[in-house]
């Protein structure tokens, strides 16, 4: 049925007005001919959850948490999912594609925002900012790509048109064994470890899980083209009350001269606990970045849109995504 749509943003963050101002107008030193850049998601609970798990805004129902008149979920509840372009840049190549790359060698910060809007029958907003350190370790010709995911939560309340709770969710920590690459093309795979780290579960699950992750990246000419997949079983909690999320997401990036590039990199999610009509989340969007620096500091800044052409009931319809990163080249 049709919502009607209210946009009570939260509090502005730091990353959206700074990451606004630098596409806006912010001078740039471009880096190279070619452009750039290369995920929070979500997740339904009550006050215990059954799952957590950014990235990007995606959402997932954790536990059948519902009302028992009218099966309406009761509330969301919001969390760090990795995304591919959240990842770091480096390794043999010009910066920009460099930075497209989760899995190249490369040392990165980003700070990654992402608003969703349209939450339950009050059209809430909800807001998370990850902080998405990247860190490669040099294993001779192979790699090992550390990914920590850190999502500050902004909650609402979806039954309700004031209340919000705000704190840490729950980090994720994902290292990808990286062999040396295959012509244009690179792979990864190994471990994602979620640590039962929020501060209420208001905010996050605060349930230890972990499971297999894997990506693949093909550099072809102005193109970065990929797909990261992992999937988190809780390590806690028995039968329906078990955490098993899945989570996809392709990233497609074109460079453009001057450090511009287009950008899609939307974070498809599935929570294998929900009833099937009730289960995915498909966002569909994109956007546009830009490598530059300020002094000597490489940055890569980004802003992209994604409407859900499927999504759990009561969860968001949009959602928007800022994003700067500070890139360390060697």
């Amino acid at each position: 049925m049709p919502r009607t749509r209210c946009c009570n943003l939260p509090a502005a963050t730091l990353v959206l007005g700074v990451t606004a101002c630098v596409l806006a107008g912010c001078r740039s030193t471009p880096l190279h001919a070619n452009g750039d850049t290369a995920p929070t998601r979500l997740c339904r609970a009550e006050v215990a959850w059954e799952a957590d798990a950014g990235a990007s805004s995606s959402w997932v129902r954790t536990k059948a948490t519902y009302d028992r008149v009218g099966l309406r979920p009761t509330a969301w509840v919001a969390t760090a999912e990795g995304e591919a372009q959240g990842g770091g840049g480096g390794g043999g190549g010009d910066l920009a594609k460099a930075a497209q790359n989760p899995i190249a060698s490369l040392i990165s910060v980003p700070f990654q925002n992402n608003t969703s809007f349209g939450i339950g029958p009050e059209n809430r907003t909800q807001n998370v900012l990850n902080i998405q350190p990247v860190v490669p370790v040099s294993l001779g010709t192979w790699s090992l790509v550390n990914r920590m995911i850190i999502p500050v939560v902004h909650q609402p309340d979806p039954s309700s048109a004031e209340r919000a709770w705000d704190g840490i969710g729950d980090i994720n920590l994902t290292s990808f064994v990286v062999p040396p690459a295959f012509g244009p093309v690179m792979v990864g795979a190994g471990p994602i470890v979620q640590f039962p780290s929020a501060s209420s579960t208001r905010v996050g699950s605060q349930m230890w899980a972990a499971g297999p992750s894997a990506v693949v990246v093909a550099t072809l000419d102005k193109w970065v083209l990929g797909l990261l997949v992992n999937n988190l079983w809780g390590l806690e909690g028995d039968g329906a009350d078990d955490l098993n999320r899945f989570t996809a997401q392709y990233f497609v990036n074109y460079n453009l001269p001057k450090g511009w590039y287009l950008t899609s990199a939307p974070l498809i999610t599935a929570d294998w606990n929900a009833p099937s009509d009730d289960r995915w989340t498909v966002p569909f969007g994109g956007g546009i970045g830009k490598i530059f620096k300020i002094g000597k500091q490489s940055c890569n800044a980004s802003v992209q849109a994604y409407y859900n052409v499927v999504t759990p009931d009561g969860g968001p319809e949009w959602s928007l995504r800022c994003q700067l990163t500070l890139l360390f080249p060697k």
